[in-house]
């Protein structure tokens, strides 16, 4: 199993608020998190709620289904000469102090013929 907190980790994201998209991976410090490759466009705000986006493409699908809750937005950085926007992002959990945690499995699939 690999927490979010993980270095390794990364999963697909979007703010429920406006639709934005990106990837959620490690931040820099402790627990902390960050969502990249979010579009200088897009309007995401501090508060905004970010979620799991849970993408399906054929056969192929996301780790993790839609809509579970990352975290929320605490700033937005964006300079000119970036390409995306920079999103920091406050989890509600306490990775530290899990002691119980879900598995997520995927249902067996029939292969089309």
């Amino acid at each position: 199993m690999t927490l979010l907190t993980d270095e390794s980790s990364a999963v697909s994201a979007r703010d429920l608020r406006t639709g934005a998209v990106g990837v959620v991976e490690h931040g820099q410090t402790g627990d902390s998190l960050i969502m990249s490759r979010v579009s200088k466009e897009e309007n995401v705000k501090v508060g905004d709620e970010i979620v799991t986006s849970g993408w399906t493409s054929g056969e192929l699908s996301s780790l993790y289904p839609k809509n579970i809750l990352v975290g929320r937005v605490t700033s937005v950085g964006l300079t000119q000469t970036d390409l995306y926007q920079h999103v920091q992002i406050a989890s509600d959990v306490d990775f530290s102090s899990l002691d119980v945690v879900a598995v997520l499995v995927p249902r067996e699939r029939t292969k089309r013929r």
